[in-house]
């Protein structure tokens, strides 16, 4: 009985170590391989391409005052390094591409950054384009589009309500509108 008793305690003894030294290990480890954390996009709209940016700042914070004796500095320096991880991604989505001679109307919301507005139209086709902020205010105001090119420049808006309105369009089985957003 008495070595039952003891063999037990051993086993206590072993799991209490194994378990405060697998702990330490985990604290270490995560102490010096923190993940970086990828923003989430939407499947289908987005390419990236990940670009490691290493960015450091080393800053010594002394960790007890200085003291000197016979012209020597004694103390302990501590330096943090602080490396950050940016992802470059490419945006491309498509807002209106039609066959059909109608207005459209469409929203972009949650919009995170700058985004450039493209249009391309089939030769001899003219569509009038009107953009909205969220609190109604227009900022592209029956803007008549030929070609193709840029319609505009979008930064430091979330939210944008665009309207396309043929004032050229003959019926056609072709694409003859499309305008996408870029990043």
């Amino acid at each position: 009985m008495k070595q039952f008793i003891t063999g037990l305690l051993v086993i206590v003894v072993l799991g209490l170590v194994g378990y405060a030294g697998f702990r330490g290990a985990a604290n270490l480890v995560s102490r010096y391989l923190t993940p970086a954390t990828p923003t989430p996009t939407p499947a289908g709209f987005e390419t990236s391409s990940p670009t490691p940016l290493p960015s450091a700042s080393a800053t010594p914070t002394p960790s007890s005052p200085p003291t000197t004796k016979g012209g020597l500095v004694k103390g302990q320096t501590t330096v943090k390094t602080t490396t950050t991880t940016t992802t470059t991604s490419r945006l491309l989505l498509t807002l209106i591409k039609t066959s059909d001679c109608k207005s459209y109307m469409t929203e972009v919301k949650d919009i995170t950054g700058p985004l450039t507005l493209r249009y391309s139209l089939k030769d001899g086709y003219k569509a009038a384009i009107t953009a909205w902020k969220s609190n109604g205010e227009e900022i592209l105001s029956q803007r008549e589009i030929v070609g193709s090119g840029e319609l505009m420049k979008i930064s430091g808006l979330t939210y944008l309500k665009l309207q396309a309105q043929p004032t050229k369009c003959d019926a056609t089985s072709d694409i003859w509108l499309t305008i996408t957003a870029e990043r």
